[in-house]
């Protein structure tokens, strides 16, 4: 059988519940949850990986939480390795890894 079309429904309902999490109502660790969870159902999603990234951005720079900035790294890479023209992806990049090099990482 194939199931990826239930897959991608899965990963885009996954990436809506997630988005609402992250840019509306900031809940930032619950929306890496969704983010994972649409990556399972479509690795190719770069915004997914955007989305995943950006949270755990956000939580480790109001934590001061490296791991969760080094995950935000990697993420950040993912997004371009799909789509290396994603231009938030690319801002946001350049500005982690200035941080990074503040913080001696």
């Amino acid at each position: 059988r194939d199931f990826g079309m239930a897959h991608y429904h899965l990963a885009k309902g996954y990436y809506g519940i997630a988005s609402k999490l992250l840019y509306d109502e900031k809940k930032y660790n619950d929306s890496i949850e969704y983010f994972t969870k649409s990556i399972q159902h479509n690795p190719t999603h770069e915004n997914s990986y955007y989305g995943f990234a950006h949270a755990h951005y956000q939580v480790g720079y109001k934590t001061k939480n490296i791991p969760y900035l080094k995950k935000a790294k990697i993420a950040y890479e993912q997004t371009l390795q799909i789509d290396p023209k994603h231009k938030q992806a690319n801002k946001e990049l350049k500005r982690l890894n200035k941080l990074l090099n503040y913080l001696g990482i």
